[in-house]
């Protein structure tokens, strides 16, 4: 029986070639598996490449920065224009301008893997997904809407508008066939903002009325008649109470909900629903 310890020993090259990486993955393969791979991959990917990516990764965040300010300015101006002494075709135009340009921004960041969106912040995402969903671009409102969710759990936030954010961008794209989808996204928006409101700051003692407001007029619209009606005189009777009256916030809230809720009328034949958003809080 030949000594082992007189054989030479194996001569491991600095850098293995093309034919030397397969005689370590077909050496490995069944030991390791995939662990062996990876092992072999990175001992001969040129460095550079490495420093490629990382360099991109960065890139990407910084353009996903540079997009939102870039929208933020485009839909501001437009915001501010539709106040001025305008008429109906110079309002078409600025609108029309407005959506190209933040589409232009989108179409380019929409390239960005799901990585970088979900190591942005949480109100990055939330700025992304409210403009994505002003230019009806609803697939990326859920996609930024998702990641800004990711976001939230990094960061301890309970997800009230991207969970709101969810169900108007699934009821945007899909209409009445995704009331069901929508409702449950309503609900997890309506759970995060009770945990909101428990907290007692000040800020967050509205979170759930917000919730309520938004799922009462999608109901309106597209779902329950009964059920929207429901809910809007829950909000209603929530931002008429004497200590409600002194808060300008809540009670420019109630005229622009019933603004919006006036001009809603009632569609036949749409199904029953039991009107069941509180049930999941209990």
């Amino acid at each position: 029986m030949s000594d082992v310890n007189s054989s030479p020993a194996a001569e491991i090259p600095d850098k293995p070639n093309g034919k030397t990486l397969a005689s370590l993955w077909n050496g490995t393969a069944n030991v390791c598996g995939v662990l062996g791979l990876v092992i072999g991959v990175a001992w001969t990917f040129p460095s550079e490449i490495w420093e490629a990516y990382f360099s991109s990764q960065v890139k990407m965040e910084e353009g996903v920065k540079e997009a939102i300010v870039q929208m933020a300015s485009v839909y501001k101006e437009f915001a501010l224009s539709q106040g001025a002494n305008l008429n109906d075709q110079a309002r078409f135009m600025l609108n029309s301008i407005a959506i190209v340009q933040i589409s232009y921004h989108l179409d380019k960041i929409s390239k960005y893997p799901d990585e970088i969106f979900a190591r942005s912040s949480y109100f990055e995402n939330l700025a992304l997904a409210g403009l994505a969903y002003q230019v009806q671009r609803y697939d990326d409102a859920l996609r930024f809407n998702k990641s800004a969710i990711i976001a939230a759990n990094r960061e301890k936030i309970e997800p009230l508008e991207a969970y709101t954010g969810i169900a108007n961008a699934t009821t945007g794209r899909d209409g009445a066939s995704a009331i069901q989808e929508a409702r449950e996204s309503y609900k997890l928006a309506l759970r995060a903002g009770f945990k909101r409101q428990k907290t007692g700051r000040a800020d967050y003692a509205m979170a759930p009325l917000s919730v309520m407001i938004d799922a009462s007029l999608t109901e309106l619209k597209i779902g329950s008649w009964e059920c929207g009606n429901t809910l809007a005189g829950l909000v209603e009777l929530q931002l008429t109470k004497p200590e409600m009256k002194t808060v300008a916030m809540a009670q420019t809230a109630l005229s622009v909900f019933k603004s919006i809720k006036a001009t809603i009328t009632p569609v036949a034949g749409r199904s029953a629903f039991a009107c069941d958003y509180f049930s999941s809080l209990n």
